[in-house]
C-alpha cells in the first residue's frame, strides 16, 4: 500500500506567494534591490547558456529570470507553486511577444518532465520552501532530469554563520531588508525565519553532494545568502 505521506509544497509555509494582490505587487517590490537583467546576464555566464539549450526555472514567480533567459536559449521551462504567480508570467509573455517559454503550475517534489532532462537548471530562493529530508529528495529528482555534464544554479537563503551568532545575524538581515524595502518584505523576513526551512551551509553542502551534484562554485554573497553551481558529471 502507498501512504499518502509527501509533504504538501503547493501550500507554502511563510508567505503566501498564491494572494493575488500579493503576486501583483511581487515585482515592483523586488525591484527595489534586485536588477533582474544583470542577473539573467550574470546566469548565462556562468552556465555557458546558449541559443540551442533548453532550461529549467524551477520557482519561476512571474518570471522575471524566465523572461530574460527566454532570450538567450531554445525553451525555457517556467515551474511554480503558485498559479496566481503563473498568470503573470503569462501575461508578460504575451504582451512581449515571447513564445518560447513553457508554463507548469508545479515544484521542486510534483514536477512532471515526462521523460525530458535538461541542459541547465535554474533555481533562484526557492528550496528553503521545504524541510530538509524533503530538500534531499528535490534534489535528487532534479539530478534526475539534468542532462549528464549539465550545470543548475542553485541560489538561496543559506545560512553560513557560526551558530551561536544567529538572533545577531538574523536581526542584521531583517534590518537590511527594511533599509530595501518595506514594513510588509520586513513581516515576510520575520515569517521565512520563523516558519520556513532555510538552512545551515555545511547541512546543504553534504545533501547536495549526497543528490550526486558536484559543487563546481560556492560563492558566499552573505552570512545568509549562497549560489552554488553544481555539476552533474556523465555517468561512464
Amino acid at each position: 500500500m502507498d501512504y499518502d505521506f509527501q509533504f504538501d509544497e503547493m501550500h507554502q509555509a511563510g508567505a503566501s506567494h498564491a494572494d493575488p494582490k500579493r503576486a501583483l505587487e511581487y515585482d515592483s517590490k523586488m525591484q527595489k534591490f534586485r536588477n533582474y537583467s544583470q542577473e539573467a546576464k550574470e546566469i548565462a555566464r556562468l552556465l555557458n547558456i546558449n541559443d540551442q539549450m533548453h532550461v529549467l526555472d524551477m520557482g519561476a514567480g512571474t518570471g522575471a529570470l524566465t523572461l530574460e533567459l527566454a532570450h538567450v536559449c531554445k525553451e525555457v521551462t517556467a515551474v511554480d507553486v503558485s498559479a496566481q504567480m503563473l498568470n503573470i508570467l503569462t501575461a508578460k509573455a504575451h504582451d512581449r511577444n515571447i513564445s518560447n517559454i513553457n508554463i507548469v503550475n508545479s515544484g521542486f517534489l510534483t514536477y512532471d518532465s515526462k521523460g525530458r532532462k535538461f541542459d541547465r537548471i535554474i533555481s533562484n530562493v526557492v528550496l528553503h520552501h521545504l524541510p530538509d529530508f524533503w530538500k534531499c529528495i528535490a534534489l535528487r529528482r532534479m539530478h534526475s532530469i539534468l542532462q549528464d555534464d549539465g550545470m543548475f544554479l542553485l541560489s538561496d537563503v543559506v545560512f553560513s554563520f557560526p551558530m551561536d551568532d544567529y538572533r545577531s545575524e538574523m536581526n542584521g538581515f531583517l534590518s537590511n531588508l527594511e533599509k530595501q524595502t518595506d514594513a510588509e518584505f520586513v513581516r515576510d523576513g520575520i515569517l521565512h525565519f520563523k516558519e520556513e526551512f532555510s538552512t545551515f551551509d555545511w547541512l546543504l553542502d553534504q545533501m547536495i553532494e549526497r543528490a550526486g551534484f558536484r559543487i563546481k562554485e560556492k560563492n558566499r554573497r552573505s552570512s545568509t545568502g549562497i549560489g552554488y553551481v553544481l555539476m552533474k558529471e556523465k555517468v561512464c
